[in-house]
């Protein structure tokens, strides 16, 4: 007799729920939303009714199938319900370490801070060559899979600095659903984000560990990740600013799909030195981490 959808849900969570590295905020959200969502229960059923556990084999399978039906309710959860039996398919052989893995990266690991988006930043795992997350691969892009190399995750300026957070565990899969795609020239709402400023001496003094919003007068934007000593490491730097970078700021950024280090007042200045607008261009910065990294 196979199981009935509750018993499905609270066998689930009875496994997730071991998962000490998940952040208790996140999970506790995640858990309220859908430990009696019984249509869910259904999506993730894995058929296959009552299955022994009389030997060590028999007893490792159904663990990987919790750990699998896990996954499954994360998906769920994302709103990734049509792919769910793709998902199914694909980790069909899947260990339960692997899946696993790919569970925990629909959250935030604990401890992890600003530093740890500039370790993956300088990593430089991400290319705008690569393909981005969206809810056809989304349960193939693990932070494993990514760092690996299995998958290439690609993107512009700011879908890598999201992907740095991402697999530096500041934010997840989830929040990369809902934040990690440029809404076009709006200002992204999930950063506290400070004042505009046209300083270059403001610029230059701007910490590590801080997100940063070029604006290119009346139109153009580009963001980076700060990383210190008035330095900045950015993806897809515009052509324009590399070749026409102004002397006394160091190295200009590697331009197109390359991500490198560069002065952030060098930038500002390059891009205030090549306007053609009735604006400054200028920048707004705000901590890495958003509001609600979930």
């Amino acid at each position: 007799m196979g199981k009935n959808a509750q018993t499905r849900l609270t066998e689930t969570f009875n496994y997730l729920d071991k998962i000490t590295a998940i952040p208790s905020g996140p999970y506790g959200k995640f858990k309220t939303a859908k430990k009696t969502d019984t249509a869910a229960s259904g999506r993730i059923s894995l058929g296959g009714g009552h299955r022994s556990t009389s030997t060590p084999a028999e007893k490792r399978e159904t663990q990987r199938r919790h750990a699998l039906r896990g996954l499954l309710l994360c998906m769920d959860w994302a709103g990734a319900q049509a792919k769910i039996p793709e998902a199914k398919t694909y980790c069909d052989k899947k260990s339960e370490a692997t899946i696993k893995e790919a569970i925990q990266s629909f959250f935030p690991i604990k401890g992890k801070v600003a530093q740890d988006a500039i370790i993956q930043a300088k990593a430089n795992k991400i290319t705008i060559y690569g393909r981005g997350i969206d809810f056809k691969t989304l349960h193939t892009h693990s932070r494993e899979a990514i760092e690996s190399g299995k998958v290439k995750l690609g993107g512009a300026c700011y879908e890598s600095v999201c992907g740095w957070m991402y697999l530096a565990g500041i934010t997840s899969l989830k929040w990369m659903m809902d934040n990690g795609g440029q809404p076009n020239h709006a200002v992204p709402p999930a950063w506290n984000w400070g004042q505009s400023t046209s300083s270059l001496d403001t610029a230059a003094q701007i910490p590590a560990g801080r997100i940063i919003r070029f604006i290119r007068g009346t139109g153009g934007l580009h963001y980076v990740i700060s990383i210190g000593n008035g330095k900045c490491i950015g993806n897809h730097n515009t052509s324009e600013i590399c070749e026409f970078w102004e002397d006394g700021y160091g190295p200009a950024p590697t331009r197109d799909g390359h991500t490198s280090e560069f002065s952030i007042a060098g930038y500002l200045a390059t891009l205030q030195a090549r306007n053609r607008a009735t604006t400054t261009p200028s920048l707004r910065h705000a901590p890495i981490v958003p509001k609600e990294p979930y």
